[in-house]
């Protein structure tokens, strides 16, 4: 059977996988993203200026996003239907082959599961930011109701604050003016309840709730993004690290001017799996599924 997949296109797949401008995107977005959730009071020129930039950066992230993922399945597809075929390498020296064979097999391994880490992050990266502006179109839409809501309740709550308070009683000991002086203590009895039922309402100012209660869920979307951002970065440059040591081992096998690079590259991923496995462990004991040791 003949190999169905070239030197040349296995070098392609690994050279065209480039995350780069999808983090820049993303960073760029993150901020303009803080910037219109800040100015959700603003004149509506204003933050839609900010919403027309924001969309810019949102449609760079989506082309960017679908770029990779399928650039990442090809890289795969070429990856796993790959034949290496050592004739002519090394001078077929039994111990060079069996150490190409085996670096090459493993180093495969690696470069198809980082390619699986990476399209996760961006999926997920994908999906928030996708989430978020759809937060970010709610919340603008009733932003002016919510807003006027609260400078009605500022109104009502400066004029009970503002009321006279000194409690108007009459002179005398006659049974109408005692009931009148009844009539006036329960009418400043119910305002002082009503004051501070105002008060308290007007601490928890609807504008001022909703928008916190956003901007928590935003800053917390944005650090995800933030966090997955760098770890994009981080694996894509380790892909190409092994993307360039997986091509050299195809053309001119192995040698031990390589040792050290494959190594430290092949440990690095161990020790990313022996991680995220024990991350799994500690899930599923802090979930009482563990099912055994």
């Amino acid at each position: 059977m003949n190999n169905s997949i070239t030197i040349q296109e296995l070098s392609e797949s690994v050279r065209n996988i480039d995350t780069r401008r999808f983090i820049a995107q993303t960073d760029r977005y993150v901020r303009a993203a803080a910037a219109l959730d800040r100015s959700v009071a603003d004149p509506e020129q204003a933050a839609e200026k900010r919403r027309a930039i924001c969309d810019t950066y949102y449609q760079n992230i989506m082309a960017e996003a679908s770029e990779i993922v399928s650039g990442s399945t090809l890289s795969v597809s070429r990856l796993i239907n790959f034949r290496l075929t050592l004739n002519g390498q090394a001078g077929r020296v039994p111990e060079t082959d069996r150490l190409t064979e085996s670096y090459f097999r493993r180093l495969r391994k690696h470069q198809v599961e980082l390619l699986s880490v990476i399209a996760d992050d961006i999926e997920i990266i994908r999906a928030i930011i996708r989430q978020s502006r759809e937060m970010q179109d709610v919340l603008g839409e009733h932003a002016r109701s919510v807003q006027a809501a609260s400078v009605l309740m500022g109104i009502m709550r400066e004029r009970v604050v503002r009321r006279p308070t000194t409690l108007l009683q009459l002179q005398g000991s006659g049974k109408k003016i005692r009931q009148l002086n009844e009539t006036f203590q329960n009418i400043q009895t119910y305002e002082n309840d009503r004051e501070r039922e105002i008060r308290e309402d007007s601490e928890n100012n609807p504008v001022s709730n909703a928008l916190n209660r956003y901007i928590d869920c935003a800053q917390g979307a944005y650090a995800d993004i933030g966090v997955r951002g760098l770890r994009i970065r981080k694996n894509g440059a380790e892909l190409k690290k092994g993307g360039k040591l997986l091509v050299k081992l195809a053309t001119k096998g192995y040698s031990r001017f390589m040792k050290k690079s494959l190594d430290l590259l092949l440990e690095q991923h161990e020790r990313r799996v022996r991680q995220f496995q024990e991350e799994i462990r500690q899930y599923r004991q802090t979930y009482y599924i563990e099912t055994g040791s």
